[in-house]
C-alpha cells in the first residue's frame, strides 16, 4: 500500500525506497487478477526516471516472470498486459503496443470492466511511446462508458497520465 501512495503520488524516490523493501517479491496489481513481480514496478520507475539500462533489465525479469508461469484463462489477458507494460518501459515501444491492442481485442467482446482496466495500461503505454493523439482516444474511449474502471481520479493521480494534465483536449474529456 505505502508503494502504491509513493507512486500514485507521483514521488519516485520514495517509491524507489520501498522497493528495496526485500520483503515483498510480488504484488497484487490493478484489478486483483493476478501477482504481478516488483521487477515491473522496479521497470516503471526506473523508467519514469530516465534509467533505460535499468528499467530494461527490470522489464526482462518482470517478461520472464509472466512468461514463465501457468495462467488461467481470466489471468492470461492480465499477465499478456504485463509482458506489454514491461516491453514499454524498456522502449520496446512497437511490441507492447502489438501486445497491448491484441489483448484489448480479446476483451471487446468478453469482459468490458476488464476493458476498461486493459484501455488505463494501453494509455500509459502509449504515453511512453509519445503518441497523445492515441491516448486520447484511449480516455475518450472509457470516459464514455458509465462505471468504467479505475476512477478517474486514479487516471488523474497517475504519473504517466499525469503528462498530459496539461493538454486541454485531456481535460475537456
Amino acid at each position: 500500500l505505502a508503494y502504491n501512495v509513493a507512486f500514485m503520488g507521483g514521488d519516485l524516490a520514495e517509491a524507489e525506497r520501498l522497493l528495496r523493501d526485500s520483503r515483498w517479491e510480488t504484488a497484487l496489481g490493478l484489478g486483483v487478477v493476478v501477482a504481478e513481480p516488483k521487477a515491473l514496478r522496479w521497470a516503471e520507475v526506473t523508467s519514469l526516471q530516465n534509467r533505460p539500462a535499468e528499467a530494461a533489465r527490470h522489464a526482462a525479469e518482470a517478461v520472464a516472470y509472466f512468461e514463465g508461469r501457468n495462467w488461467t484463462e481470466r489471468q492470461q489477458s492480465f499477465a499478456r498486459m504485463g509482458i506489454a507494460r514491461a516491453w514499454s518501459c524498456a522502449g520496446r515501444h512497437e511490441e507492447a503496443i502489438r501486445i497491448a491492442r491484441d489483448v484489448l481485442a480479446s476483451q471487446e467482446q468478453r469482459d468490458q470492466f476488464t476493458l476498461s482496466m486493459m484501455r488505463f495500461w494501453m494509455g500509459r503505454i502509449l504515453i511512453a511511446a509519445d503518441r497523445p493523439e492515441e491516448v486520447l482516444a484511449v480516455w475518450r474511449a472509457n470516459a464514455a462508458v458509465p462505471g468504467s474502471f479505475p476512477a478517474v481520479s486514479i487516471w488523474l493521480l497517475d504519473p504517466y497520465w499525469a503528462r498530459l494534465r496539461g493538454d486541454p483536449r485531456y481535460a475537456e474529456i
